[in-house]
């Protein structure tokens, strides 16, 4: 049996000691434990082996007492800390505006009340350091909005152009990097699948960038072109349609924007204009691989198969690691009934992805077309092998019985 005092005392207490601290929030996150308890049958109240404390302050203020944390205040303006031992405690705060607040507390053996408030008389030059410190920099009321409406004197004006800029720069590496991974997954990216938060993380990062680079135009086109490819995910073609025509209003030259822009077209229909703005694409990158894809699949989808073909290959060697570009060559060659070439594609794309199962289900019709059957066998059952549950597996495991029915 243990008392629910001993259990918070253990919990917020002993075991930051035990772990020397590791699970303070300044240094690795919050420790929130939660313990079960249950009191014993016929056993009274549980005597307490501290005193509460009351800490009254701004809302959203951090407490640690003697290092550790204590929680955060409430909206209602006090956090309680119960159990605290008679004696004095060192006692510090983070403030929601980024000052801090170190200090001590003495308690006798009754309830106490502390009422917490930040430093006054903090200089220019300190307020700033504050802000810096909370990682608050281009929010509102940041420490890039509070370095401009101040009026630095002598030496701290040089102080706080130096840890301005540093931050400015490194936030701006920072989220360059973030945005550009909508732009860089497009041109190169192999992966498939959703990428609905990624392109939110990034249109978010270029629209931060905008408060550093106000009057850098690519900034604002890059986001437009991040947010037009969500708005694609999401299946909103107009709006995306017309995110991407702003995008190229700024930067008429952005290939990716047009490329974009054909996509959000064909999905609406509009193949003349979609066809037109991937062969911008096209002549404005001359080896990237995305606008021969997309252009061949339009050819596909209109029938076109002779068409698509050499749009196929370049997009292949533009991109040779892309799984969509090389099967979609292989589907094309095996329907032209180029059955060396669908052999060599199917090779290649087994190589780069042994675990694809559409390869052999292609691969099989090659060979059933050659007639060499027990290849297809081959084939077929190493597609079922991979693919046991996929939407046309019975449809092959079918094919393949009825191929050993007639050998």
């Amino acid at each position: 049996m243990i008392r629910a005092s001993e259990a918070v005392d253990f919990a917020s207490h002993r075991v930051s000691e035990l772990t020397h601290a590791l699970q303070h929030p300044r240094v690795a996150g919050v420790f929130d434990a939660r313990v079960p308890i249950a009191l014993a049958p016929q056993s009274g109240p549980p005597s307490a082996r501290g005193v509460p404390v009351d800490v009254s302050g701004p809302a959203g203020s951090a407490l640690y007492l003697d290092s550790i944390f204590r929680g955060k205040i409430r909206s209602s303006g006090t956090l309680r800390i119960d159990a605290v031992s008679p004696g004095t405690h060192a006692l510090s705060a983070d403030f929601p505006d980024g000052a801090t607040l170190d200090g001590s507390v003495t308690l006798g053996s009754a309830p106490a009340r502390v009422a917490i408030t930040a430093p006054n008389g903090a200089g220019p030059l300190d307020q700033l350091r504050q802000r810096l410190k909370a990682g608050r920099i281009v929010e509102p009321n940041g420490a890039w909005d509070f370095y401009r409406a101040q009026s630095f004197a002598g030496p701290a004006r040089a102080d706080a152009a130096a840890m301005i800029s540093g931050a400015l720069e490194e936030l701006g590496q920072a989220l360059e990097e973030l945005g550009q991974a909508c732009v860089s997954d497009y041109v190169q990216s192999t992966a498939t699948g959703p990428k609905n938060g990624m392109l939110r993380s990034a249109a978010e990062a270029y629209q931060r960038l905008q408060v550093l680079r106000p009057n850098d135009a690519s900034v604002e086109a890059r986001r437009l072109f991040c947010s037009g490819r969500l708005e694609i995910a999401e299946g909103r073609f107009p709006e995306a349609v017309v995110t991407l025509e702003n995008s190229l209003k700024l930067d008429a030259r952005f290939a990716c924007a047009y490329n974009a822009l054909g996509v959000a077209l064909s999905r609406m229909d509009r193949a003349k204009q979609a066809r037109k703005a991937f062969e911008t694409a096209a002549s404005l990158t001359p080896e990237w691989a995305l606008p021969p894809f997309q252009i061949a699949s339009q050819l596909i989808a209109s029938n076109d198969l002779a068409g698509a073909l050499p749009y196929l290959k370049q997009a292949v060697a533009f991109n040779p690691r892309s799984v969509p570009n090389r099967f979609s060559l292989l589907h094309v060659d095996r329907l032209l009934r180029h059955t060396a070439d669908a052999e060599r594609d199917a090779a290649a794309l087994i190589q780069l992805d042994p675990n694809y199962a559409p390869a052999y289900a292609e691969l099989g019709l090659v060979y059933e077309a050659d007639r060499n059957i027990a290849k297809a066998l081959e084939a077929y059952d190493t597609y079922v092998l991979l693919a046991p549950n996929f939407v046309d597996t019975n449809l092959v495991r079918a094919r393949a019985a009825r191929l050993r029915s007639v050998r």
